[in-house]
């Protein structure tokens, strides 16, 4: 029984028949329950080891090594690449003594040569620290010229076929490729092989694209700044892709704080849409989009025409949970606009669409957490409006009403970033509300809960963008409650703490305005906690080089705060 089929099974939890299987069944089954990953890698390091191991047991193996490259990770390139890795001298041998036969050999030499040509590029990006992984670099350079020449005289028939143009690029792409691809060259025939080798360097482009996209998945959350790249590198490969495109609008928001290249995403997404739905799902997000641009009422406009356009196609598939999750965004989008443009009225309207059409989806699917988050982002949207009228009761009413929806989806899985963040921005929310209605203790103790969310998801993914950005709102939205209250010496200490995640992210994405006007609102909330003349003059240098990049002569809250500066300054000569 291969290995391959004795992973297979520990992961459907039977029991494996044969003797091979039962001795190494217990320990492989232990290990499954902490990686999906280390199983392979460990069985096959503790049979390689051993000085007793039949010839069954290496020829098992090295069919894993060869065929099995990361399946049970889930597929991903990184687990293939890992497994390569650490199985590469077991296969050496084995190919040595040829105990496997020549289609296997050729797969083997194939993934060689890609592993040369391309992994330390791939390896490094993955994990630039890890010295196991340059070492076994390294030795994979060495051990393929070892193979290299054998391999050549016996199996290649044209040795051309190892040139730039020939095996490197078709072995570069299937080793980036799904695993299934080597199912194809498994073959007794050397030119067969080979023959499939080229035909897959033409055919072959899509698989690459979607191995960094899967890459891109994999490191989304703990290294943004890599799935980005890959996003990127998938976009060249393949320009046709939606699912890049729409990974790339969140990316080089968030991430890059490139807006313009997100919107270009946005475009290309519409572009590569396969169908009106998802051509309106990007529409929706040139819209927001726009609205963080300062284009309101372009946006406003653009939402005039997504709201009907989903509702036309809710009318011919009114089950739809989808389209009615679109529509509601969409409602909610259109909301905001009105709400920006001066149209209450209208954005009332709006929010009511989309909370009633939420509260149907949520009845409908009442564990359902898509519809529990989109009911409580539209409830937060009537509670902002409801703020700005100074209803703060029915304001508070909203705010709480979508903290417990978030609570209550976090509760079924708390080790979600999403979902935590969530009930961070409910928490500032409904905390920005009890100050306004002077109840200090608890605008606080909600203003503490976020924060500490904040911060708990920073410590764990500090290479986020995101994760700084809400961890200095966070601070300063608890600043600003502590400042109100008379509490002026902790809220200079969040104002100051607020200001080093703020500089970081102005200097990482110096093309987004955003972070210096988020600088320049805390300078001056921490000049008014401190009483110090030095953040005043840190805003105005601020301010200076905030007016090269957008037009303030609108903003009233930035003008009103620097009006405290400039009576401070004044009073002090």
């Amino acid at each position: 029984m291969a290995l391959d089929r004795l992973i297979i099974t520990s992961l459907d939890g039977s029991r494996p028949e044969d003797d091979f299987s039962k001795s190494h069944w217990i320990d492989l089954s232990s290990w499954l329950e902490t990686s999906r990953l280390e199983p392979p890698l460990k069985l096959i390091d503790q049979i390689r080891k051993r000085s007793d191991a039949t010839e069954q047991e290496i020829s098992a193996s090295t069919d894993l090594a060869v065929r099995w490259l990361g399946p049970v990770a889930g597929g991903s390139t990184a687990a293939r690449i890992m497994i390569w890795l650490r199985t590469f001298p077991l296969v050496s041998s084995a190919l040595r003594a040829a105990r496997v036969r020549p289609g296997t050999l050729g797969v083997g030499l194939v993934g060689a040569i890609a592993l040369l040509a391309n992994f330390t590029a791939i390896a490094s990006w993955l994990e630039p620290n890890n010295s196991e992984v340059l070492d076994a670099v390294n030795q994979l350079e060495a051990r393929f010229l070892e193979l290299a020449k054998p391999a050549e005289a016996d199996f290649l028939p044209d040795s051309a076929l190892l040139n730039e143009e020939g095996v490197d690029e078709a072995a570069r792409r299937i080793a980036l490729a799904n695993p299934d691809l080597y199912t194809q060259i498994d073959s007794e025939d050397p030119a067969a092989i080979f023959d499939t080798v080229a035909s897959l360097a033409v055919q072959g482009e899509q698989q690459v694209a979607e191995t960094w996209r899967d890459l891109g998945s994999l490191t989304y959350y703990s290294y943004p700044d890599r799935a980005l790249e890959a996003f990127r590198k998938a976009s060249s490969i393949d320009s046709r892709n939606y699912d890049t495109w729409m990974a790339l609008i969140v990316l080089e928001q968030e991430q890059a704080g490139n807006l313009p290249s997100a919107i270009a995403a946005a475009d290309s997404a519409v572009r590569t849409a396969r169908t009106q739905a998802e051509k309106l799902r990007a529409l929706q997000w040139i819209a927001e989009l726009e609205m963080i641009t300062g284009q309101t009422e372009r946006a406003y406009n653009r939402y005039l025409n997504i709201v009907p356009l989903t509702e036309a196609l809710l009318e011919i598939d009114p089950s739809n949970d989808n389209l009615n999750s679109d529509l509601a965004d969409a409602y909610i989008g259109k909301a905001e606009a009105a709400f920006e443009l001066g149209d209450l009225s209208g954005a009332r309207r709006a929010s009511l669409n989309a909370i009633e059409l939420e509260a149907r989806r949520l009845t409908e699917r009442p564990s359902d957490f898509s519809a529990m988050a989109g009911l409580s982002s539209a409830l937060m949207g009537l509670g902002e409006l409801e703020m700005a009228e100074q209803d703060f009761t029915a304001a508070e009413i909203h705010f709480k009403r979508s903290l417990n929806l978030d609570d209550r989806i976090a509760e079924q899985d708390p080790d979600d970033i999403d979902y935590q963040r969530d009930i961070g921005t409910a928490l500032e929310k409904y905390g920005g509300v009890l100050v306004q209605q002077e109840r200090e203790e608890d605008a606080l103790a909600a203003l503490d809960r976020s924060l500490s969310i904040s911060r708990k998801i920073y410590a764990e993914h500090s290479e986020r963008a995101l994760a700084q950005s809400d961890l200095a709102e966070a601070l300063f939205h608890l600043g600003e409650a502590e400042l109100v209250f008379g509490r002026s010496e902790s809220a200079e200490a969040k104002f100051s703490e607020a200001s080093i995640y703020l500089r970081q992210l102005r200097r990482d994405q110096p093309q987004d305005a955003d972070w210096s006007r988020s600088l320049l609102l805390n300078q001056i909330r921490l000049a008014m906690a401190s009483g110090k003349p030095e953040p005043c003059a840190d805003a105005e240098t601020i301010m200076t080089d905030l007016q090269h990049q957008s037009n303030l002569s609108d903003d009233d809250e930035i003008l009103a705060l620097l009006q405290y500066c400039t009576e401070q300054t004044a009073s002090s000569r």
